[in-house]
């Protein structure tokens, strides 16, 4: 069920207990001359549209005839407050001693609707409740006992702008706190699915590496026996296919490997990336180095930065695969964050990577595996941190890896 049809089925409740309670108020007040002759017929009337108009909607909510929208929560929040400020001004307007029912229509309207409704029910707020300063009809027991117009009206605008300002406020952090629940509430399936698939990832590649190892070998050992064979075609691609199969399901055991042996410990990143820079290697991509002399120092495994870095160099290389390609770090004490960056200047990071980032096995590139950008998505999160992707000025993409520096307390 969505928000806005809870908020409906709140209305629909609260104007059944409302229409009961107008129907008990009937009689005392006909009896203690608060409705007057002349206004026992309009006050009915109004009684008998709002019990027809909550019929029709409770009708049209159990035949599914449409959705409820914040459009129609509006409509339905609107007619009930004319028809109170209708059935107020009737009475003694705003002498009423149920004018406090208008500030609870206030409340209401601010915490169901949002956005601009918030603003049309405000207006519409004001405009009704002006009307029971207008002329109401004050019937006998009221007169005599009336404040000036000029106090009632400035000390009940206030009280109920106010209560419409608290209300909306409460509402947008809820409705913020909700939607950081949920996003939460995703990333704890995501990993426990994660988890699910490490294992059942580990189990398969033990399953099959044995059998791949034993066809490579039988697949050789009849190449060699039969030299008509080392020509084959068909051969040598079933060679290249299990090798590849082989690579993969290593690739798989080696990450898993990594992530159950993960020893924290104080790293430097300029050091850091000095080392994969020496390791890293490309005969077209030219790599520049931008990093201070001091030391950055951060608290996380050695080998998962080492092997993220690598991984974001190897997809920016793919990208810019003659280009020039940028690493640089540096250390922000205001923020206690160390940022990484790496640029390159190939066609930019398309949007449905964008979209489906931190997603593994996502990929657009041929023969790849979406587990680079997923490894350093997941890597960033485990640290605290966060990786960002954006389009730089002079076009390509540039990846901003921040996780937390070692606090000096921490050292």
């Amino acid at each position: 069920m969505s928000i806005n049809e809870r908020s409906l089925n709140l209305v629909l409740s609260l104007r059944w207990i409302a229409l009961a309670c107008q129907m008990i108020v009937v009689f005392p007040a006909l009896k203690l001359g608060w409705l007057q002759p002349q206004t026992r017929l309009p006050a009915l009337l109004i009684i008998a549209a709002l019990a027809a108009l909550n019929t029709a909607s409770v009708f049209a909510q159990k035949t599914k005839f449409f959705r409820p929208t914040q459009g129609y929560l509006f409509a339905q929040l609107g007619l009930d407050l004319c028809a109170l400020c209708g059935l107020l001004w009737l009475t003694g307007g705003a002498w009423n001693p149920f004018i406090v029912l208008v500030f609870f229509h206030a409340a209401l309207g601010a915490l169901l609707l949002q956005g601009l409704y918030v603003v049309l029910f405000v207006m519409l707020l004001l405009w009704a409740s002006t009307a029971l300063y207008s002329n109401p009809i004050i019937p006998p027991p009221a007169l005599g006992q009336t404040l000036p117009s000029v106090v009632l009206y400035p000390v009940h605008m206030i009280v109920m702008l106010s209560l419409v300002a608290l209300i909306a406020w409460v509402s947008i952090r809820l409705e913020s706190k909700r939607r950081e629940l949920e996003s939460a509430k995703d990333e704890l399936q995501k990993l426990d699915h994660l988890r699910a698939f490490g294992v059942i990832a580990t189990g398969f590649s033990h399953e099959f590496a044995t059998p791949l190892s034993t066809l490579q070998m039988r697949l050789k050992r009849l190449q060699r026996k039969n030299s008509e064979l080392e020509a084959n075609e068909d051969l040598q691609v079933a060679l290249e296919a299990s090798q590849q199969c082989e690579t993969k399901l290593r690739n798989l055991l080696k990450r898993r490997d990594n992530l159950d042996h993960c020893t924290f410990e104080k790293v430097d990143i300029v050091e850091q990336i000095q080392s994969v820079k020496c390791a890293w290697s490309s005969s077209t991509a030219q790599l520049i180095v931008d990093v201070p002399l001091n030391p950055i120092e951060v608290r996380t495994p050695r080998t998962s930065l080492k092997q993220v870095i690598s991984d974001l160099l190897d997809n920016a290389k793919q990208a810019c695969p003659t280009g020039i390609i940028r690493i640089s770090a540096r250390s922000d004490e205001r923020t206690g964050l160390m940022e990484l960056h790496i640029e390159d200047e190939g066609p930019g990071v398309p949007q449905m990577i964008r979209n489906h980032l931190g997603e593994p096995f996502f990929t657009t590139r041929d023969g790849g595996n979406g587990l680079g950008l997923f490894n350093a998505v997941t890597f960033a999160k485990a640290m605290g941190g966060i990786l960002q992707i954006s389009d730089r000025l002079e076009g390509g993409a540039k990846i901003t890896l921040q996780i937390p520096l070692i606090q000096p307390d921490h050292v």
